[in-house]
């Protein structure tokens, strides 16, 4: 049940969401895209940002949520924070967890 589920969730794909390309049977790992600046969090911790870049990644995350939020039914985050967005090479955008959140969720309510 909760491999179809993530079966399912593997197939969002959106510019500004993790893409998620496998997960271990026992859902203990999750394979994802790499994002090599990390989290928003530990780059706000070192530096400052211009307003452009400021807006551009606010932008990102507004759109990755909206994308998440406008599925029929709609997919709730619940933990968006700054560890959960993920910043690549160009400081572009990708909002992370809701995976690893969904199979949590799922993993309570599993009948077996």
């Amino acid at each position: 049940k909760i491999t179809d589920e993530v079966s399912n969730i593997a197939k969002l794909k959106f510019k500004y969401i993790m893409s998620i390309y496998g997960v271990c049977s026992d859902a203990t790992a999750v394979v994802m895209d790499y994002m090599s600046n990390g989290s928003l969090n530990n780059l706000l911790a070192n530096h400052n940002f211009m307003w452009q870049k400021k807006f551009q990644m606010i932008h990102e995350i507004s759109m990755g949520m909206n994308f998440l939020h406008s599925m029929k039914p709609p997919l709730l985050h619940l933990n968006l924070k700054t560890s959960n967005i993920l910043l690549d090479d160009h400081l572009h955008v990708k909002v992370r967890e809701t995976l690893v959140h969904m199979l949590y969720f799922l993993a309570m309510y599993d009948d077996g």
